[in-house]
């Protein structure tokens, strides 16, 4: 027992030796590595907008057109849970590789791609926190539900079934989540406040997350729902980030989509519901 006793006190006496990732040459690589995705997809643009900036010319396809639909045969074969977006690579072994997920997928690639700039990663540790935290109260409380703005009724939103009026609700709220979240960060490091990127100067993996689902919602929520000043910080960082040449290109691509999503009729049936702020919804 006192054996024992003196070798757990050794142990916490001794410097901690950090771990060290192996250095053997990954049989991963983004050469040849394919992106399944589509303009509207605020996840794949998460992608895209790393692609662009980081200027990888990752080949991006449509799985609709070149694969018969995110349901057929070929595609869930590569992803049997029929989703976008995905990576595809053929690793150095010549074995194949599928990537489902927005997050695996973009952590996956600026991992492989750190010597190459932009990083997306925050200089501080406050700014990285921030940056992750921003990613997952999106990915866990905004991601479910965001088809409450879109779909149709019997698609369901989330925990919230067929509730639109509760799911945008959620939505609003989990919104002003964030960007309390990111208010409070501000205070405890002024320089996260600076540039146009949410994360301080630099644009962060919270960036390619949150922006393309802000096109999302400046374009519905004004506009088939009747509320147009649902978050006033994250709109004008949303106002910010339409100036930066990523920015633009994205919003160019999810805005086109949405267009010809309206031009189909989509919302027809969404607006004879009458959700949304009642005094502008029914004016």
């Amino acid at each position: 027992m006192y054996l024992l006793s003196t070798l757990a006190l050794l142990a916490l006496a001794l410097p901690r030796i950090p771990i060290v990732t192996s250095l053997a040459p990954s049989i991963l690589s983004l050469d040849g590595a394919k992106l399944y995705d589509i303009p509207v997809s605020n996840h794949g643009a998460r992608i895209r907008m790393i692609n662009n900036a980081k200027k990888l010319n990752l080949q991006v396809l449509s799985p609709i057109k070149e694969l018969g639909g995110l349901k057929s045969p070929e595609y869930l074969a590569l992803n049997p849970q029929g989703k976008m977006p995905l990576l595809s690579l053929c690793c150095s072994n010549g074995v194949s590789l599928s990537i489902p997920e927005s997050d695996t997928i973009s952590r996956f690639i600026l991992s492989q791609t750190l010597s190459t700039p932009p990083t997306f990663l925050p200089p501080t540790p406050t700014g990285s926190l921030l940056s992750d935290q921003i990613v997952r109260l999106h990915d866990q409380y905004i991601t479910p539900i965001q088809g409450s703005m879109y779909r149709a009724l019997g698609s369901g939103f989330g925990p919230f079934s067929d509730d639109r009026q509760t799911a945008i609700d959620e939505i609003i709220k989990q919104l002003n989540v964030i960007s309390s979240t990111v208010e409070n960060y501000y205070e405890i490091e002024k320089e996260l406040e600076d540039g146009v990127y949410i994360v301080g100067k630099d644009i962060s993996l919270a960036d390619a997350t949150i922006f393309p689902t802000l096109c999302f919602t400046e374009y519905m929520l004004p506009k088939f729902f009747g509320y147009d000043n649902y978050n006033p910080f994250l709109q004008g960082y949303f106002s910010n980030m339409c100036e930066d040449d990523n920015g633009k290109v994205i919003k160019e691509e999810i805005y086109g989509a949405l267009e010809k999503w309206e031009e189909g009729g989509r919302w027809e049936s969404i607006l004879e519901e009458g959700v949304g702020n009642k005094e502008k919804v029914t004016a």
